[in-house]
């Protein structure tokens, strides 16, 4: 049963919610939720490698429901040490569509990038040292050839 109150509050109601206040879409919703979740990820997974315990811990650090966590990582650690370095690929991506390299031969180039993606994951060795342990084993060869 719907409260009765005036049409012209409901409008003046709609028209004051920010943005960030419209209904979220599945898709940001786990977007969201991954984002928060790698955000947090680095200070378990240097106890616990890249496991489901690690995401369940840091699901609930990060404020994410387990079942969310797990439509955002659906093979647990193997999805979210893929999601780490994915991430430092986008940041990578951009840093060098953003960076003038017109005066660099190829060389120089490649170097520059490789430089660029081990600084961006600087203070991070031991979870990638963590990812590296992770991704070669047969089962996941196929995902961890695809991250080399």
């Amino acid at each position: 049963m719907r409260a009765a109150c005036p049409v012209g509050v409901l409008v003046n109601l709609k028209e004051s919610w920010p943005m960030s206040d419209a209904p979220k879409s599945e898709r940001t919703h786990i977007t969201d939720a991954r984002d928060r979740i790698l955000d947090a990820a680095s200070l378990h997974v240097v106890f616990d490698g890249w496991s489901e315990k690690t995401l369940r811990k840091v699901a609930a650090d990060a404020g994410v429901a387990w079942e969310l966590a797990q439509m955002a990582f659906p093979r647990g650690g193997v999805d979210l040490a893929l999601a780490f370095h994915f991430r430092g690929d986008r940041v990578l991506e951009v840093y060098l569509g953003e960076a003038d390299l017109s005066r660099m031969g190829t060389t120089a180039k490649i170097t520059h990038a490789v430089r660029k993606r081990l600084e961006i994951i600087e203070g991070e060795k031991e979870v990638v040292r963590r990812a590296s342990s992770l991704l070669p084993p047969t089962a996941h060869a196929r995902s961890g050839a695809r991250r080399m």
